[in-house]
C-alpha cells in the first residue's frame, strides 16, 4: 500500500452512509447483507492501515465501547452459533472499552454478525464475535460509535514516525506521530 488517502476516502464515505437519516430504505435481506458486508471491508482496511504503519499510535491507542455478554458454556458449532440467546447471557452484560485492532478484529472474522436497527428505522448496534473471541463473549457495538471511529481514522495523517529494532520481536518497533 503506497498511498492511504483513496482507503481513508472509501472510509469517509461509508461514514457517510452509516449516518441517521430521515427516511432508511426499507429492510430487506440485501440490505442487510450489504451492511455487513461493508462494515467487513471497513474495518478490513482500518486493520491493513494500522498494520502497514499508515496511522498514528493515537489511533493504534484509541479505546473504542463495547458491551460485552459472555459465553454460557454451551459447546458453539456450525449448526447453533446463530443461536445467541442460547449460547450468551444476554441479561449479563458488562461494558468495556477495547483497542482498534480488537474491534478491527471482531469484524474481520466474524463467525456471525447481526445487524439491528432503531424505532426510526436506521441502523443502531450490530451484535458479533470473532471465531477467537466466541468463546469469551459476543460484542454488542453501535454503529455511531462505529461512524466515529471511521471518521477518526480518515482523518488521521502522520506528522513524524520512528523506528527502534527489538531483538525479541526480530523486527522493528514503529512509533508515529
Amino acid at each position: 500500500m503506497i498511498e492511504s488517502r483513496y482507503w481513508k476516502e472509501d472510509l469517509l464515505a461509508h461514514a457517510k452512509r452509516l449516518r441517521p437519516v430521515r427516511k432508511p430504505k426499507r429492510w430487506s435481506e440485501r440490505a442487510v447483507v450489504n451492511f455487513e458486508k461493508e462494515l467487513m471491508v471497513s474495518f478490513f482496511m482500518v486493520r491493513a492501515l494500522l498494520e502497514r504503519g499508515k496511522l498514528s499510535s493515537k489511533i493504534r491507542s484509541h479505546k473504542f465501547p463495547v458491551v460485552r455478554y459472555p459465553w454460557n458454556g454451551k459447546q458453539i458449532t456450525r449448526l447453533n452459533y446463530h443461536a445467541l440467546d442460547d449460547l450468551y447471557h444476554l441479561e449479563e452484560s458488562v461494558e468495556i472499552t477495547v483497542n482498534v485492532n480488537f474491534i478491527s478484529n471482531q469484524f474481520v472474522h466474524a463467525r456471525a454478525i447481526y445487524a439491528s436497527r432503531d424505532q426510526a428505522k436506521n441502523w443502531s448496534h450490530v451484535l458479533l464475535c470473532s471465531d477467537l473471541e466466541q468463546k469469551k463473549g459476543v460484542y454488542l457495538v453501535a454503529v455511531s460509535e462505529i461512524q466515529s471511529l471511521f471518521h477518526l481514522v480518515a482523518r488521521d495523517w502522520i506528522q513524524w514516525s520512528s523506528m527502534v529494532y527489538d531483538d525479541v520481536l526480530g523486527d522493528y518497533r514503529v512509533t508515529t506521530s
